[in-house]
């Protein structure tokens, strides 16, 4: 008669076998969830990319209102629709102060109340002293009526002395939660109808207000926003766009002679 044998290594392999599964369990669940975390973060990111460009949609939407306006053309600077399943709401203020930023040699044009006042110019950058490869933005404003322009230029740096640019020292103080670097205050007669600002050598961000400009459009301050419901994403943009101005070549263009005709 044959008598079993206890063997303890058939022990062994069995919880070697459950521990191996077990291991082999767990790697399998966690790279499923973490498929499953990548494909819900792609597709997130495509969502936002979609809401994103809807809330650009919105601001599209409202510069052209705004350049139908210009034309003398009724739009409403408020408005919704839906782009696909995301909901867009853009609305627009006009403001009759500029706060904005100007590349070098671009042109900022402020429509003028036709009143004796001022008009406040403040203008600050991020740029380092003169010496360096990166100084402040010189300043030309001119106010202009139908008959004359004065031009008055100012340049912390005196670059071109021969230009006649007055040197300006830093005037440091605040606009909105902008601090500014540098001001100037010009007075404008009854007969000045726009001001042009133009920073030359480098960029500048402006601030310009005043009593002079009383409650004309200067600035539109345009918000679009966007609403993805099922995924409950949410974008906002914010843009700013000055009032119509006369393109920057036009304050090189000299005009002679007392019959002027448009054909």
């Amino acid at each position: 008669m044959k008598h079993k044998t206890y063997n303890p290594q058939s022990g062994q392999v069995g919880i070697i076998t459950l521990l191996i599964m077990a291991v082999v369990l767990t790697v399998a669940i966690s790279l499923s969830q973490r498929t499953m975390q990548e494909q819900d973060i792609a597709f997130i990111q495509d969502e936002s990319t979609r809401v994103f460009n809807a809330a650009e949609s919105g601001v599209e939407q409202a510069l052209f209102n705004i350049r139908e306006i210009e034309k003398g053309v009724e739009k409403d600077l408020e408005g919704t629709f839906s782009l696909d399943d995301i909901d867009v709401a853009a609305n627009v203020d006009e403001s009759s102060v500029v706060d904005i930023s100007i590349n070098s040699a671009r042109v900022i044009q402020i429509p003028l109340a036709q009143v004796v006042g001022d008009v406040s110019v403040s203008w600050w950058d991020k740029s380092d002293d003169c010496n360096s490869s990166n100084p402040p933005a010189a300043m030309i404003i001119s106010a202009l009526s139908n008959t004359e322009a004065t031009h008055y230029g100012y340049d912390p740096c005196q670059r071109q002395p021969e230009d006649n640019f007055e040197e300006i020292e830093q005037d440091f103080h605040s606009q909105g939660d902008i601090d500014y670097y540098y001001r100037r205050t010009i007075s404008v007669t009854a007969e000045d109808i726009l001001l042009r600002v133009r920073p030359v050598y480098n960029h500048a961000k402006v601030y310009i207000s005043g009593p002079a400009i009383g409650d004309e459009t200067v600035q539109y301050n345009i918000q679009s926003g966007a609403y993805s419901d099922p995924q409950d994403i949410a974008r906002t943009l914010e843009v700013r766009r000055s009032a119509l101005n006369a393109p920057s070549f036009m304050d090189f263009t000299l005009v002679s002679g007392s019959d002027l005709t448009k054909n």
